[in-house]
């Protein structure tokens, strides 16, 4: 299961019986050089620069290669860096923007012999390229890719956001999508993709990013479409990661809530008399919650592959809640969507694999079981032989389309 857990070298041996080891022990991911016997040496890495891969090390010339987090300006721009085994300060090589969300391993490749490396840039709102450097930053070529594809498909391009977080102090993240045909005097309905689990970042960076296509998609239907990452997720320092330890479910939709109202405030062609809210998987329990805590926010939900409580995550919640539901039942109690069904007042589809291993089908069953007993109307759509992956199937985004425009693009509010 480990390998389904953040992809980082956590420790790597050098030959001489040293090691580097990737800690969060001062609040921030940092590397460290210790010796063979387990003593420190010194930091490799300094405070608030967030470590996201070590990619590679030179041990013949002595320096470390590693991306991390900016350690100014938007906090997920990657970029890439080296360092000495000796200590100093790190020269930073290229930029390394997300290829795709959680694998910063694959934005950037160092050649055998560490003379070169490779870096893939895809921002938000370029066009991406390979560049080739020489191990100590410098340019050799830059390859367009895909850029026919990009230049065929015209769309308004995404626009990039920060937002104050529901504590009215912290800068929360995200990105906006627009129809291809976005007219800024007309009103759109909006719709929130959420993910909100502690184990992924959610704040897309990249045109190779695959859901970016996916909301691109969903905007051109006609919708403002909204990603962003509040508090409790990664990427960022341990505290802010933190920021919901052992109380997972009741605090994150604050923080949602409270960007989308914030940045509609200078966003007239925002109606935040019609939003929506989808997610998958961690993002179907907090689409979920988003209804059941905020009802007056959100009027229409799709839940996708989602659990119904926390209790069921077990192995995926359990380091985020310091216990087992057995030895704290009443913070798994507090997290539960099950519990809180009867403040359902909006409208909800539930779309669920009946093969998923991830989340098990009997978790929509669940969620089914509780809304009948609270004696709320809902819309369920099975995929049958399906895994978790649903979102894959062309029917699914098809189904989803057709539940917003049912409920909430034509949605009137009196």
């Amino acid at each position: 299961y480990n390998k389904r857990l953040e992809s980082i070298h956590y420790v790597t041996f050098l030959k001489d019986g040293r090691f580097i080891w990737t800690s969060e022990k001062d609040g921030w991911r940092r590397l460290y050089l210790y010796d063979k016997n387990g003593k420190l040496l010194h930091p490799l890495t300094p405070k608030y620069n967030v470590v996201t891969n070590l990619v590679d090390v030179d041990q013949s010339k002595g320096w470390v290669y590693y991306s991390a987090r900016s350690a100014h300006g938007n906090p997920y721009n990657n970029e890439f860096y080296r360092v000495s085994l000796k200590g100093g300060q790190p020269q930073q090589l290229a930029e390394a923007p997300e290829m795709s969300t959680g694998a910063p391993e694959k934005n950037v490749k160092m050649s055998p012999d560490k003379q070169f490396f490779w870096v893939i840039h895809g921002r938000i709102n370029e066009h991406p390229v390979m560049e080739i450097h020489a191990s100590n930053g410098k340019l050799i070529d830059s390859i367009p890719i895909v850029s026919n594809f990009l230049n065929a498909y015209k769309h308004s391009a995404p626009e990039s956001f920060h937002a104050l977080a529901a504590d009215g102090k912290t800068d929360l993240y995200g990105v906006i999508f627009k129809p291809d045909n976005f007219n800024p005097a007309h009103k759109y309905p909006v719709i929130e993709e959420i993910y909100a689990g502690p184990g992924e970042i959610n704040s897309i960076r990249s045109v190779l990013t695959p859901i970016y296509w996916l909301l691109q998609g969903l905007a051109n239907r006609g919708y403002i479409v909204v990603a962003d990452d509040g508090r409790g997720t990664p990427g960022r320092s341990k505290a802010f990661k933190d920021a919901f330890y052992g109380e997972i479910g009741q605090h994150e939709i604050a923080d949602h809530a409270a960007v989308l109202r914030g940045i509609s405030k200078s966003r007239l062609y925002m109606d935040m008399k019609r939003v929506g809210v989808f997610g998958h998987s961690w993002g179907g329990y907090f689409a979920l919650r988003a209804m059941l805590q905020r009802p007056g926010l959100y009027k229409v939900g799709v839940v996708s592959s989602g659990d119904a409580d926390l209790k069921d995550f077990r192995v995926p919640i359990e380091p985020f809640m310091g216990c087992t539901p057995s030895e704290c039942p009443k913070a798994y109690e507090r997290g539960s969507n099950t519990k809180i069904m009867g403040r359902l007042k909006g409208k909800l589809l539930i779309m669920h694999g009946t093969a998923d291993e991830d989340v098990p089908f009997g978790e929509s069953v669940k969620m089914i079981e509780a809304l009948k007993k609270a004696g709320k109307i809902y819309d369920y759509t099975v995929f049958p032989g399906s895994n978790h992956v649903t979102y894959q199937d062309p029917y699914w985004f098809e189904r989803m389309i057709y539940f917003f425009k049912k409920n909430l693009k034509d949605l009137t509010n009196k």
